[in-house]
């Protein structure tokens, strides 16, 4: 029987809520549970919990995005255009630092442009099994609770381009 979706919303909600970030381990737990969140359960305004107000996000066009509001609207496009989008997080590495923690994360996505895109009308075409994505991230604590204050990304670009067009 398939998990109702909105029972692991909460559950991984719970588990965010409950974990303490302590060590190496926990930070993994807490990136892959925050990637589950945002992209697989499509609760894209979880943004404003996970990051930081002034977190400076660099994607792989060096695009700047400022805070939880342009971040939310750029992972809000890119759902937008794969509805069924899944981020499969394949391995992620952790560093302590005396501000907080550094961490790796590499993903895969997968999901078919069934929306539309900022290229235009959805192309039926697939991601496949090989767009990748891989990111820097900094993590320190803001008024008590963990936050992503930097994340510097590259995404397989080309290859999601040539998905959302007709080319």
């Amino acid at each position: 029987m398939r998990e109702n979706p909105i029972d692991r919303i909460l559950q991984v909600s719970r588990r965010l809520d409950d974990l303490e970030i302590k060590t190496a381990n926990d930070v993994k737990e807490y990136i892959s549970l925050v990637t589950e969140l945002i992209y697989d359960q499509k609760m894209i305004g979880k943004v404003y919990d996970y990051y930081a107000d002034d977190a400076d996000v660099v994607l792989q066009s060096r695009i700047n995005l400022k805070g939880p509001d342009e971040v939310s609207y750029d992972i809000m496009q890119f759902c937008t255009a794969f509805p069924d989008l899944r981020a499969e997080v394949r391995n992620i590495i952790v560093q302590q630092d005396e501000k907080g923690f550094k961490a790796f994360r590499r993903v895969n996505f997968s999901g078919t442009n069934t929306g539309t895109s900022i290229y235009g009308p959805p192309t039926g075409k697939s991601l496949g099994d090989e767009c990748l994505c891989m990111s820097y991230m900094k993590l320190r604590e803001v008024d008590g609770s963990w936050k992503i204050s930097q994340e510097i990304t590259n995404n397989s670009e080309r290859q999601i381009r040539q998905t959302l067009t007709a080319e």
